[in-house]
């Protein structure tokens, strides 16, 4: 029988450490910076961005597959609870950014960039700010294909769909077959097989999935690390940084594929390791770099554009170390600006603050 998957103190404080941290990961994917002048810094960045950052937004994946079915169990009236709240924690923040990055983007190319959204029909203009912007869809399978105009809000894009599909996955893997059926996903994720459309990306299949099958069979994905050492910890870090090399600088695109696929699930175990490791060593992140996490995810990739130009006049990256510390400092200033947006507008306006970060 089925039980209510519910998170101890321990496992719950090791989340909610873990969000703005990933966050600042994800912020950092999108500052990149690199130039075939600088090999050097460009390698550096490369690490980092298409490296280890790339396992914060899988992590946010099982964070939601797993919120979305700690119950347990699954019927008609549990789906239709979970789409509702997830209509203003979800769905309005992601229309509401979009349709501001879109005023944004238009106020910033002063209007230049009108010419390429389809205004002759309503479906063309609705796909091009909510789906996906015209433009050569991206092939690489470890990226999604395309994005809204928010290009951050991918996730929520996908995460939207996931919860739409989510009787799927509940059906895939419940039972004795759910553990051969997640075993296959990350198979297949690591081999580059599978689905790789807008809004069926395989990051989001496979890690909300591994979120879900922790929920539905009572399982604490935080415990299911096991017990928070440093040796654990640095042991998955070591394993992680070499896979992480190997997808920058292997031998193939083949080999270099694979390690990326590898290098997710490893830092995804990794960074769930040190985060347990530092809650139970009573570490804590600040209220308010908490609380703006949806905010930072939502606004920064507004920022970084204008942001960058302004810094590479104080920053210039002619050097491989002056490409680094722009790098470094474009991602913390742009994070800070963030941050502080939201607790001006959440003292300002708190109403449009709840709005925008779905009640959180």
């Amino acid at each position: 029988m089925l039980r209510m998957s519910k998170l101890n103190a321990h496992s719950s404080q090791t989340i909610d450490f873990m969000r703005f941290p990933l966050m600042v990961g994800i912020v950092m994917i999108h500052c990149h910076i690199g130039a075939d002048s600088l090999p050097v810094g460009s390698y550096v960045v490369d690490l980092l961005n298409g490296g280890f950052c790339r396992a914060c937004v899988p992590l946010f994946f099982i964070i939601s597959g797993y919120l979305f079915f700690r119950k347990g169990t699954f019927d008609r009236t549990t789906y239709i609870s979970q789409l509702r709240k997830r209509v203003r924690s979800v769905l309005l923040p992601y229309l509401l950014w979009n349709i501001l990055a879109l005023i944004w983007y238009v106020i910033l190319s002063r209007g230049a960039i009108v010419s390429k959204i389809p205004t002759d029909n309503t479906f063309g203009f609705l796909q091009y700010v909510f789906w996906d912007q015209l433009g050569a869809p991206c092939t690489f399978y470890y990226e999604p294909p395309t994005t809204p105009v928010d290009y951050p809000l991918w996730y929520l894009r996908d995460l939207i769909v996931m919860s739409i599909i989510s009787p799927l996955f509940y059906v895939l893997l419940k039972g004795r077959k759910g553990i051969w059926v997640l075993g296959a996903l990350l198979v297949c994720f690591v081999a580059g097989l599978g689905p790789h459309i807008s809004g069926l990306g395989p990051v989001a299949i496979v890690f909300f999935g591994f979120g879900a099958y922790s929920g539905i069979h009572g399982l604490d994905p935080v415990e299911a690390c096991g017990r928070p050492t440093v040796f654990r910890a640095a042991a998955a870090t070591a394993i992680w940084t070499a896979l992480c090399v190997a997808s920058v600088s292997g031998p193939s695109a083949f080999i270099r594929e694979r390690c990326i696929g590898l290098g997710i699930l490893c830092g995804v175990y990794a960074l769930t390791c040190w985060a347990s490791y530092m809650t139970d060593r009573r570490a804590r992140i600040h209220a308010l770099l908490t609380s703006s996490t949806f905010f930072v995810f939502g606004f920064h990739s507004l920022v970084i554009g204008p942001w960058r130009s302004i810094l590479s006049k104080v920053i210039i990256p002619d050097t491989s170390v002056g490409m680094i510390l722009l790098y470094f400092s474009l991602s913390a200033t742009v994070t800070a600006f963030c941050v502080a947006s939201y607790w001006l507008l959440s003292r300002i306006c708190p109403p449009i603050a709840k709005a925008l970060t779905g009640g959180r």
